[in-house]
């Protein structure tokens, strides 16, 4: 083996890529590598809500999910989601959103405005579960759940295709 290389460290390296490639559940949500997809849910302000990957899943992946010009973000949760989704989520949104002029987000809204009445959430939004001060992809069986249960919830939402 070359000076200053280690078995350890070629282990190492492999077990990154693979967690990479193949995703490691944990949580609710899919370890990710830098630059690789994940799936969040988006909710539009036309009410279409839709299982989206996000590539790759970071800030610059989150501001193009979001739209309109995002690129600063703020993190909601509340025990409203907590409640519906049975699972800690965030729900991320653009933090300018009133100085854009968007349009109101009725079901973000209410997930947010009967915790924070009188607030109301404008623009486009998506969903990351918590992971101290990172936020993590969700996986697709627990995007398809959440995008099933905004769906019961807020009968007004449509598919997005």
């Amino acid at each position: 083996m070359p000076e200053g290389k280690t078995l350890e460290d070629d282990i190492r390296k492999l077990h990154g890529c693979l967690a990479g490639l193949s995703g490691i559940r944990h949580a609710g949500a899919v370890w990710v590598s830098a630059g690789c997809m994940g799936n969040t849910v988006r909710i539009t302000t036309d009410n279409k809500v839709s299982v989206i990957d996000i590539t790759p899943f970071d800030r610059d992946g989150w501001y193009e999910a979001i739209g309109c010009g995002c690129d600063i973000i703020e993190r909601v949760h509340t025990q409203i989601m907590f409640d519906l989704f049975k699972m800690p989520l965030l729900m991320i949104v653009d933090e300018e959103f009133y100085s854009r002029g968007q349009l109101s987000n009725s079901a973000a809204s209410q997930l947010y405005c009967k915790s924070f009445p009188y607030n109301t959430i404008r623009g486009n939004v998506i969903f990351a579960v918590p992971d101290g001060e990172d936020m993590l992809p969700l996986s697709e069986e627990d995007a398809e759940m959440i995008k099933d249960k905004l769906m019961e919830k807020f009968t007004f939402l449509e598919e997005e295709k």
